[in-house]
């Protein structure tokens, strides 16, 4: 009797193993059938940029990076050594790439900004706490979208201002290198030799200085435009969620 039951108790687990080898097969037999689905429809649902639009999304990109205080500070500091320029450059060109292919197939700003944040820890080695990552991802998905649209008016305002930016700060260069040209000929007319070295240490102080006082200009109107465009958010700027005025420069090195 006990040889029966232990002949019962095998052809029962063998059944069981069978049932159970079919059921596993069918799962992914069924899961393989919905990626394969669920890749056939993405492929029928792709949306490509024309080459205008493409090309228009990344100038406007292109500005938003070179007005992001964040990007400014990074090159600036050499946050990741002297190809640090290089690596934000990449960096940019990679972030295009990837929003002009996937970035109208339901992409996020939450996406966008985990992406970003990755980058700049790993690659660029700092945390960016001000919030400005959010801020700029969503503004390239909107940018991204109204070029999609053929809408263009956001970006050739952003083209715009930046011409009239690069136009007055070559305006003042060529003033204080004329200025400069002249105080040498002053120098080499009047002053004595070791005189001159002192006057040229001061006036290189007093050019220090005056570019200070023109970079915060420019971030005083940068802030009041801000304030003028976002009176309505205020309520979002209280609750930390909406842009904060002065706060596009907070960037830590990341602690390693």
């Amino acid at each position: 009797m006990e040889e029966d039951d232990d002949s019962d108790d095998s052809l029962d687990y063998d059944a069981h193993e069978k049932i159970y080898s079919a059921q596993l097969k069918q799962q992914q037999e069924a899961k393989l059938a919905k990626q394969q689905e669920a890749k056939e429809v993405h492929e029928d649902d792709i949306i490509e940029l024309t080459e205008h639009q493409e090309d228009m999304f990344r100038k406007g990109m292109n500005v938003v990076f070179a007005n992001w205080s964040v990007i400014r500070l990074i090159i600036e500091n050499e946050a990741c050594g002297h190809d640090t320029k290089e690596v934000v450059e990449d960096f940019r060109d990679r972030l295009a790439s990837w929003l002009v292919d996937e970035g109208l197939l339901g992409l996020t700003p939450q996406d966008v900004q985990e992406y970003m944040s990755e980058v700049f820890a790993e690659d660029l080695g700092v945390d960016v706490e001000d919030g400005s990552v959010t801020e700029v991802a969503k503004m390239l998905l909107d940018m991204l979208t109204k070029c999609h649209l053929n809408d263009f008016v956001f970006i050739e305002n952003l083209l715009k201002d930046q011409e009239e930016k690069e136009k007055a700060h070559a305006a003042y260069a060529a003033q204080k290198k004329q200025e400069n040209a002249k105080l040498e000929q002053f120098l080499d007319k009047y002053v004595p030799a070791q005189d001159k070295k002192q006057a040229k240490k001061q006036q290189a102080k007093i050019a220090q200085m005056q570019n200070l006082m023109l970079s915060d200009d420019e971030d005083e109107k940068e802030d009041d435009n801000d304030q003028m465009e976002g009176a309505s958010d205020d309520d979002e700027e209280k609750s930390g969620s909406g842009k904060a005025a002065k706060g596009w420069s907070t960037v830590q090195k990341k602690k390693k």
